[in-house]
């Protein structure tokens, strides 16, 4: 399912990430590889091992736990921030832009 979602949205220059607490999940590791050949960015956040979903990343986020309560603990901020960072990267000066029309 979410290989032919990456398939089907995903366009050169997105940036796609992936979440795998073992990063072993058979269903993220062939968007992570759907991605590649589509030429999107990939990000794969994961567990300490990083599993087989860390090779078919560009860049990789590995949580410092193997126990998934763990990993999933440290996956919410890390996402939260990272999605941040991006936004601002895509979206930066509209945002800054909307925010000054509200000023006014």
């Amino acid at each position: 399912m979410f290989a032919q979602l990456t398939w089907a949205l995903g366009k050169p220059g997105d940036v796609w990430i992936g979440l795998s607490t073992s990063g072993q999940a058979t269903n993220v590791c062939a968007a992570a590889e759907v991605a590649r050949a589509r030429g999107l960015i990939t990000v794969g956040l994961t567990g300490e091992s990083g599993g087989r979903l860390a090779p078919l990343c560009d860049h990789v986020i590995r949580a410092p736990a193997r126990e998934t309560y763990r990993v999933q603990e440290y996956h919410l901020p890390l996402y939260h921030c990272l999605s941040l960072m991006l936004e601002d990267a895509f979206f930066g000066d509209e945002n800054q832009r909307a925010d000054e029309k509200r000023k006014c």
